[in-house]
């Protein structure tokens, strides 16, 4: 699911232009559109790499409105100490079938989105290096009934993919499986207890001061394209949990120095079973 990923929209714009000066290319429309006139292989590249991270949903405000904009300010106490990819990391004991509880918003999964969303991580065939994991990210728009957003039948072409970064701790990029590896968005676990089947994950190191002083992520942009610290899910492996255990999971992210307003909390109550399962 997680990961943060690029917007390189404007950039596209910008770098297209520029090379338009020397190339008398023909303007074209937006790197979104469907519609392509005008393209030379420098521009199709460019488009590539400007399109938007896939992501997934929405609700309702958890302990506080969702803060959407990037309001916060950097500041020396950002991002916290304790905000660093665990370790030791047992990758094999991680992969599965997790359900989001709660998460901040993002660019790639906006506040509509956030309805039964989970993701299911399994190991590419072949023994690749770094080591390649295939991401299913499911989830349902508008409702718990919505329709659904993620997600390929049998689970052998998913959209995304996460590579391993470190060595032995929780630290993954996350991305289209089509953009190269060093384009991919940081993943980092902060927090995972394997017996206890709960996760936390951010994407990377938020940088941005919210509330009570503490931190949030940056949102993408053109001069953060990575969309470095931007997302935060709280992850279990019991798709409805109590909420006292919600509650304390959020507990364990404020501990972490994370700024829980942020949160959202997703229904899972009354999801049934995707289509693509």
């Amino acid at each position: 699911l997680h990961s943060a990923f690029c917007i390189l929209h404007s950039a596209f714009c910008i770098l297209h232009s520029a090379f338009c000066i020397h190339s008398s290319c023909r303007p074209v429309m937006s790197p979104l559109s469907f519609r392509l006139p005008g393209f030379s292989g420098f521009s199709l590249f460019m488009m590539v790499v400007s399109m938007s991270f896939f992501g997934l949903g929405s609700s309702q405000p958890f302990f506080a409105k969702a803060q959407s904009d990037n309001d916060g300010s950097a500041a020396s106490a950002c991002p916290p100490p304790l905000v660093k990819p665990v370790e030791p990391f047992d990758l094999a004991s991680y992969l599965g079938e997790w359900y989001v509880q709660a998460q901040a918003p993002n660019s790639y999964q906006p506040v509509n989105t956030l309805y039964c969303v989970k993701a299911t991580y399994s190991l590419e065939d072949g023994a690749t290096t770094p080591q390649r994991i295939r991401v299913n990210n499911q989830a349902r728009t508008g409702s718990v009934t919505g329709p659904t957003r993620g997600g390929l039948p049998g689970n052998n072409d998913a959209f995304l993919q996460a590579i391993v970064r470190g060595n032995n701790k929780g630290e993954l990029a996350v991305g289209p499986r089509f953009l190269p590896d060093f384009l991919k968005g940081p993943y980092w676990i902060v927090h995972y207890d394997s017996d206890a089947g709960e996760a936390i994950i951010t994407g990377g190191a938020p940088t941005q001061t919210g509330e009570n002083g503490l931190c949030k992520g940056a949102r993408g942009s053109f001069f953060n394209p990575n969309g470095n610290g931007e997302g935060l899910w709280v992850f279990t492996r019991e798709a409805m949990p109590s909420e006292d255990r919600v509650s304390a999971l959020t507990d364990k992210v404020r501990e972490l120095g994370l700024d829980p307003s942020v949160l959202v909390r997703v229904p899972q109550d009354g999801c049934g079973t995707f289509e693509t399962d």
